[in-house]
């Protein structure tokens, strides 16, 4: 899934038991990392405590251009990765050419 932790003031989407998708805000994080909210209605602001993260009703989850931010940055991460694999790969081969070298 994200790996996007939720931390205190962020925005996410909640969905209440009639399956609304409504605007929350974190207020607080549980040490099992479900959250505490305050959820922002049509016409009123009230509290969800102690919701998990999810798709389901009375669950919350990152809005998508969160979720699109974490896939992109996900794929820069495997990036960078490959290409520090190379280029140590590189040096290590540049090593071994120049000890090769010295001793002939």
């Amino acid at each position: 899934m994200s790996n996007i932790e939720p931390t205190i003031g962020r925005m996410v989407h909640y969905k209440d038991a009639e399956d609304k998708t409504l605007p929350a805000v974190i207020t607080k994080v549980n040490d099992e990392g479900a959250v505490f909210l305050q959820v922002f209605g049509i016409d009123k602001v009230y509290p969800a405590h102690v919701v998990t993260r999810g798709e389901g009703q009375l669950q919350w989850s990152w809005p998508e251009y969160i979720k699109k931010q974490d896939i992109c940055q996900q794929e820069d991460t495997k990036e960078q990765k490959k290409l520090e694999k190379k280029l140590a790969k590189d040096k290590k081969e540049d090593l071994q050419q120049e000890s090769t070298q010295e001793k002939e």
